[in-house]
């Protein structure tokens, strides 16, 4: 029996003895859950398939259950089920130029040239690419549903700090088989090849999962909170992705007045320690390409190639269809992939990606919708202020502005944002699910 199925195996136990034990709670397991593992649904823990079954695995399950959940229980009770809240102008604006920018590669599918074991068809781009990103954009709609019928935020902030803890240990497990055969760079490798995502969306993650930690305000510097943090800086540290690195030194920063006297100490103090303990392979991942043979800092060897190898090739491209783009995975479209000249189906850049699948019409409506979160989280006090620069900042290099299993705490904060903007009184107590170390 492989891992997935294992895996799956124990998703569908657990949420069977939870059911017998406490059917009222069954919901509120589901969610948590689900919040916990988003991030793995990409990972070798979670392949495409179980018992030969297309799409049936752990993550799909927890989605779909989490899904019908909140569908049953706002049909049940004749509430809400607040799509345009959630869906906003800004939101369906975005949404109908990603629809676009999918129908266009959908249409011109068979002229997309492969190159080595990559492959776009149709069933990939629909429900591999298009159908997913919208099941994590959906998984925020549906922590705001569940923040809604709660009355509270707790559970959702609980099982974010939890989830940073999960994916540190994984994360940690693939970094030391790795490192111990072959050093850091290794270990980074398998880190990546592992968990389905590139080095620097891991360390994406990593900062959403940090600055998450650090300003959930329903739990002061608890021994969970402090885990999660220590976890996140782990994530992040064993990404050695220096845009990560550059990301959470500017953001913590930014942030720096908005944090306690106590809370500076104690944050100041676990990113000492973690630097310390790692701080060789940091050091070195941090000046590499900073040294060439003429002893200068050559920018093409900091970024990777990447200026020269990808966006120098690409950004002729964009005046080519500059209105709505080339459609999804534009990059495959360029003339430097058709002449074999560029192996890749990401460009390494949030923003050269909507450009070539999007267009500037589609690039402003990512504009209109950042601003309109950064409006939105000026109305909070939580963590999701931060999470606009932050994308911002990500996006420059290796990660992307679409909903993925590197940014889902976006969206999901951005749902417990609107929660807490139009929050009404609880509707029912917590106290149900509050076991000792969640505390």
């Amino acid at each position: 029996m492989s891992q997935g199925t294992l895996f799956f195996l124990l998703i569908v136990c657990i949420i069977i003895i939870i059911g017998m034990i406490n059917v009222r709670r069954l919901g509120t397991t589901i969610i948590f859950l689900l919040i916990i593992f988003t991030p793995l649904g990409i990972s070798t823990f979670n392949p495409r398939e179980v018992f030969g079954i297309t799409g049936l695995n752990a993550w799909n399950f927890l989605w779909l259950m989490a899904f019908l959940f909140i569908c049953f229980r706002q049909v049940v009770v004749r509430s809400s089920f607040g799509l345009l809240r959630y869906f906003s102008p800004p939101v369906l604006i975005w949404l109908f130029f990603f629809a676009i920018a999918y129908l266009q590669t959908a249409i011109n599918i068979n002229n997309i040239p492969s190159y080595g074991n990559f492959h776009l068809s149709l069933f990939s781009l629909t429900f591999g690419t298009y159908f997913k990103s919208l099941q994590y954009l959906f998984t925020g709609w549906i922590v705001y549903q569940y923040c809604n019928i709660e009355g509270n935020r707790i559970i959702a902030e609980r099982a974010i700090l939890v989830a940073a803890i999960v994916y540190a240990l994984v994360i940690a497990g693939y970094f030391s088989s790795g490192y111990m055969s072959g050093g850091y760079i290794i270990g980074r490798n398998i880190v990546s090849e592992s968990m389905g995502m590139h080095a620097n969306a891991v360390g994406a993650l990593g900062v959403y999962f940090l600055f998450s930690s650090v300003f959930m305000k329903e739990h002061g510097w608890s021994k969970l909170k402090t885990l999660a943090v220590i976890s996140s800086l782990l994530i992040i540290i064993l990404s050695f992705s220096r845009i990560s690195y550059l990301t959470t030194v500017i953001l913590y920063i930014y942030s720096f007045k908005r944090l306690k006297m106590n809370e500076r100490i104690k944050s100041v103090i676990l990113i000492g320690i973690m630097f310390f303990l790692f701080s060789s392979m940091i050091i070195a991942r941090v000046h590499f390409g900073m040294g060439t043979s003429t002893g200068k800092a050559d920018i093409n060897e900091i970024s990777a190639g990447r200026i020269d190898s990808i966006w120098k090739p690409l950004l002729p491209e964009i005046i080519k269809d500059p209105v709505i783009g080339k459609g999804l995975f534009g990059i495959l479209q360029s003339e430097a992939t058709r002449k074999g000249k560029l192996l890749l189906n990401d460009p390494h850049s949030g923003y050269l990606q909507a450009f070539l699948d999007m267009g500037l019409a589609g690039f402003l409506s990512i504009v209109f919708m950042m601003i309109y979160f950064y409006r939105l989280s000026r109305k909070t006090s939580d963590h999701f202020f931060i999470f606009v620069p932050a994308i911002l900042l990500l996006c420059l290099t290796g990660h992307s502005f679409y909903p993925k299993a590197s940014n889902y705490i976006f969206w999901v904060s951005y749902g417990m944002a609107l929660f807490t903007i139009n929050a009404s009184p609880p509707i029912c107590s917590d106290k149900a699910f509050s076991p000792d170390f969640l505390k």
